[in-house]
């Protein structure tokens, strides 16, 4: 959870903290789905009847774990190959750090 306040606060620091929007990103949130979501939090409900409807979740969250070691891999002086296969490895087995 602290890195989420910190990257709120750094996000607030460049863009202002009145400019931002912080959503839920949870299935049970955002029904239909994120884009239906994303318009009623603009003030767009005029075109939900144009979002078309997911079949399938293609973009699943990750852990805090998983998230905490691709954004140290990331960061890391190390070489891009290394890196690239480093995370990779990472988020092919993320059910592993939970």
């Amino acid at each position: 959870m602290r890195i989420i306040v910190f990257l709120i606060d750094r996000w607030a620091s460049v863009f202002g903290k009145g400019d931002l929007i912080i959503r839920p990103y949870e299935l049970q949130q955002n029904q239909p789905n994120i884009i239906a979501d994303f318009m009623r939090a603009i003030g767009r409900d005029d075109v939900l009847s144009h979002v078309v409807p997911q079949s399938q979740r293609v973009n699943d969250s990750v852990d805090m774990t998983t998230l905490a070691l691709v954004d140290a891999f990331q960061r890391a002086k190390i070489d891009h190959e290394l890196r690239s296969r480093l995370i990779k490895y990472v988020l092919d087995n993320k059910k592993h750090w939970v």
